[in-house]
Parts: C-alpha cells; structure tokens; sequence
C-alpha cells in the first residue's frame, strides 16, 4: 500500500464502543434511576426502594423483592445486548416489558462501579457481582434476601467530559424524583419508597391508580392550580375500550385549570411518553369547559396491543409510534367529552361562575347599578373574621381586571399581578426542575461567555441546568417547572441582555422566568380565576411587579366623588 493510502476507517474497541453507548443511555443520575426501575418492576417485585446519596452523584441503589437472577445470569446481565425479554424480531413486536434492549445494566457497568446482589426464592443464598467501567472485580456468595438489590457508585469515573455536567445533589435529586414519579404513577399496584440521604421522602403503598396519582402529584396539583384557590379537587376517572387498545384517565375536574400542559401526562403500556397529538385531544376534548388560556389535569394511560406500537426510537423510550393513532386521539376526545357531559351538568363555561366556599353571589338591584354584564358579579368574603368582601366586576381590554372593597374600587393589572405573585412564591421555595425531552442550543454574544460561565452555578439554582459545549455555545437540559411548557425562544431570551452589573442576579432571573410564566395582555379571565387574582394582589406585600410597574391603582369612594364634583 502506497504511503498515504493507509485505511483512515478502522472499528472501535470494544470498550471504547461501550463508552459511547453508555453516554447514550446514562447521561446523568435520573437516567440510572429510570433504567434500574425498569428492571426492578418487569421482575415482578411487590415493593420497590430507590436511595439516592447526594441527588444520586455519589451513590444509587434500587432494591426489589422481584424474582432475582441465578448465578450465571447475574454474570450475563452486564455484556451488552443481554436481555431475557426478547430473542427474535418477532418478541419484539410482542414485548410488554419496560426494559427490552439489553442496554441498561451494560451501560451503567461501563460508566460507574456497579454491585448487584440477586437472590432467587429457590437458592438458599445470594450472588453478588461487582464490576467497575465494564470489568468484572469479583464474584461471590453472598446473604441476601430474594429479589435484587444493585448499588451504583462513582458515575462518570472514567468519563470526565460527563461528570463535570453533573449539577449539585438538590438539582439532580429533584431531576430524580420527576422520574421516579412518572414511573410510579403508572404502577399503583406496586409499593415504592424514595429516600434521600437516609431520610425517607416519599411513601406509596399498594393503591388505586387515581389515589397513586393524588399521592405523589397532590403538592403541586389538583388544587385549582394557577386559579390560586386551595380547594382540593375529588380526581375523576374515565375509561374506555377501542380495537386492540383501551384508555384510562384519571383526571381533575374542568374547574381545576392550570396555565400549561405540564400535568397532561399520557402514558403508553405504562410508559411516559411525549406525544403531542394525543395531549391535543385532551385539550380539545375540553374545550367550551375550560377557558382559552387555561390547561386540564389529566393522566391518560393506553393500553395497547404491543404489534400496533413501537418504542424502539429513542434511548430512553420516551417516543412511540402508533400504528392506530388517529383512533386513539379520536377515544380519547371522545370519551372525555362524553364524561364531562354526563358528570357537569353545567352548560359550557357556566361552571367558572362557580365561586369559592366563601363567597356568594350578589343580585342585580332594580335601581342603582346596571348588571354589568351576563354574568353575576362574585363576591369574595375574606377568610381573616370581619374582613370586608372583595366584590369583582369584570375584565376591560383582556389587561386589567375591576374589583371593589368597601369603600374602595380597584383596577388590577393582570400581568403584574400574577407576575409578581409568582415572583414571591418561586422566591421563598427550592427550584423544581423540570427535564427537557430535547436539550436546547443557544449562543450569546461573545463578549458576555464570561458573565455566563461564571454565573452557571447561580443559574442552576434558579432552576436551570446548562452545559457549555466545546465550540463555545450552550446547551439547556433543565429549566425550572414554571418553564416547562414555554418554547425553546422563551427560554432563550432569558439569557439575553442580563446585567452584568446587577446587585442580584438572582432577582433579576426570578423576574424573567415570572415574566414568562404569569398571564398575559389579552389573555381572557374566566370569573374564578380573575377574582382569585385580585383577592392575591390586594394581599400583596408590595404591591409593585418585579420590574417596579404598579399591580395595583385604588380609588376611595371619596375620591371619585369628587373627580365627578359629587358631595359626599
């Protein structure tokens, strides 16, 4: 061969090959937990414990009372492609499994020091395995309880581009918890326990699928959400049968709203999945019960036959292709809108003229006042005893909302005043992380790389989860929950013209992600949900938006008169 002509091609060792596909699979701890539930649910298991040591960047451990692995499949069950699930092409069109590929455990193995401990219910003692970057350490007897138990430490040892991406313990601790409790949701028959550094963090035993799902959603849902009342809300459940699949929702009632999709889950055989034509059936099948503006609460769960469903598209299975799609968004809508016509006997947006326990509807007096319009005036009585009710009258131009207490008329900017509301709340708790199926790229303009990189920390407590790339540019994996359903430009522009010379950066992010979160000029009010509104703003600590505009402009009676030279 003529110098030059060498072959520039050549295959991959095999360790090297495992790397890139361990960096596929596991890209940060909430990834190990998701595969190794996986496991531990398609063994059978019962009762089911994840422990995370510092958010799971020191340490995981999944144990299970499944049915436990022999001898020789605890040593087959870290090679690649290893799977008792499936053998043919045929299997794998007829596989009910959450796991399938054979990927998990040798993906982990090949990115962190791995000990598994199995035990079957016939062998009178246990196995355990340790292995560290792909190479088996030891094998040896062990006492051990039937099931599984695998302990993963020192992730990304031999990976250092990816372990500097790890976030501090809270971030990832919160990223894990999202995981652990989209998987739960969908096996309420199974018992499961979430610690934390030694301290239990949630406990679900054995339920129905709707008390499954108020128990592991119902601190931040299922409440009338961003209506901003704390009524509990009975969950609701719908089922219904098509060809070759069937559908279940459990679902909060129509007047329980939120301002984005982030509690349209569906899931599919038990599996999560992002599928926006099937969230659009929801909200279509609501529509004339919910405002524009508003989202339902919803958990749709399909079963289907596996031969008209194909998960086999993305890692970590959060993709499907359905063969029989357009029947299943056609059930869906159907079956929500047949519920809610049989179960709400109230015409279409007459149930948000419903009004809080504490409130009563005023009549339209025969002289004095004209009704302002069809629907009645609510008037809220303020909890604290003797505190004068706030009467709401309406919305003008979508921008601002018109309400009266005592002697007093209000006019409420519905932007500011949700904004800065939001702004005090994400203010006073932990940042909740929500997960982007797709990270996010972005540039910024050269001369602030520097401002960036050194605030990535604060950032990431603000809720965001950012990695630098080689070539200089961005990439976000994780944005605060309050962002979850924003598009990728919103996002973006938070991160564009931040001042460099702010006393409080952190301030200054709160407020844009408030910003982006709070209603907006033209959204229209439904009654509830305005009045709820202005009840928050006139409690108010500081009645200013985060950016110094008023929320808030009051009139005494005393004053009006005499703008219209009235005596008193």
């Amino acid at each position: 061969m003529k110098p030059g002509n060498s072959p520039k091609i050549h295959i991959l060792r095999e360790d090297v090959a495992r790397r890139i596909a361990a960096g596929e699979v596991i890209d940060r701890p909430a990834a190990v937990v998701r595969e190794l539930l996986d496991n531990a649910i398609d063994s059978g298991a019962k009762e089911i414990s994840v422990y995370l040591e510092e958010g799971g960047n020191k340490g995981i451990r999944v144990t299970d009372n499944g049915t436990g692995m022999s001898e020789e499949d605890i040593g087959l069950s870290i090679l690649p492609h290893a799977t008792s699930k499936i053998e043919t092409l045929e299997d794998l069109e007829r596989t009910t499994s959450l796991g399938f590929r054979g990927e998990a455990l040798s993906s982990i193995a090949a990115a962190a020091r791995l000990e598994i401990t199995s035990r079957r219910k016939s062998d009178s003692q246990a196995r355990m395995l340790t292995v560290e970057g792909g190479k088996i350490l030891t094998q040896t007897a062990y006492a051990g309880n039937p099931g599984t138990s695998v302990y993963v430490s020192n992730l990304f040892f031999n990976m250092p581009a990816r372990k500097k991406f790890l976030k501090r313990p809270q971030t990832e601790a919160s990223i894990c918890k999202s995981i652990f409790s989209e998987k739960t949701a969908a096996f309420p028959e199974i018992g499961f326990r979430l610690f934390g550094d030694g301290q239990l963090k949630l406990f679900l035993p054995p339920d129905t699928l709707a008390h499954r799902i108020e128990a592991i959603y119902s601190d931040t849902a299922f409440t009338t959400g961003d209506n901003l009342a704390a009524a509990p809300a009975n969950l609701e459940t719908i089922q219904a049968d098509g060809e070759g699949f069937s559908i279940t929702v459990v679902a909060a009632p129509p007047y329980v709203t939120n301002r984005d999709r982030k509690y349209i889950h569906i899931y599919a055989n038990s599996r999560r999945i992002n599928e926006y034509s099937l969230v659009q059936a929801v909200i279509y099948a609501c529509t004339g019960y919910i405002p524009g503006g508003l989202f339902p609460q919803a958990f749709v769960f399909i079963k289907v036959d596996p031969q008209f469903i194909d998960f086999n598209i993305h890692p970590a299975k959060r993709e499907a292709r359905f063969r029989n799609l357009p029947e299943i968004h056609s059930l869906i809508a159907f079956a929500i809108k047949n519920h809610l016509a049989q179960n709400h006997t109230v015409r279409p947006l007459e149930i948000y003229s419903r009004v809080p326990e504490k409130a009563d509807i005023m009549e339209p007096q025969m002289f004095g006042t004209p009704d302002p319009g069809p629907l009645n005036d609510i008037a809220y009585n303020a909890e604290k005893t003797g505190a004068q009710r706030v009467i709401y009258y309406g919305q003008i131009w979508k921008v601002f909302l018109l309400a009266s207490r005592g002697e007093t008329f209000y006019l409420v900017d519905q932007h500011a005043a949700h904004e800065r509301i939001i702004f005090d709340e994400i203010s006073l708790r932990e940042p909740r992380y929500a997960e982007l199926l797709l990270p996010i790229a972005f540039e910024i303009e050269p001369d602030s790389t520097a401002f960036l990189d050194k605030n990535l920390l604060l950032f990431e407590n603000q809720g965001f989860s950012i990695n630098k790339k080689e070539d200089g540019k961005y990439e976000i994996t994780c944005v605060p929950e309050e962002l979850a359903d924003a598009g990728s430009s919103s996002i973006c522009d938070i991160f564009k013209g931040l001042s460099k010379t702010a006393t409080d950066l952190a301030l200054e992010i709160k407020s844009r992600i408030a910003c982006r979160k709070a209603v907006k000029e033209g959204d229209l009010l439904d009654p509830v949900s305005a009045l709820n509104l202005v009840q928050s703003a006139l409690g108010l600590k500081e009645p200013f938006c985060p950016h110094g505009r008023p929320v808030i402009l009051a009139f005494t009676r005393e004053e009006l008169y005499k703008r219209f030279q009235r005596i008193l």
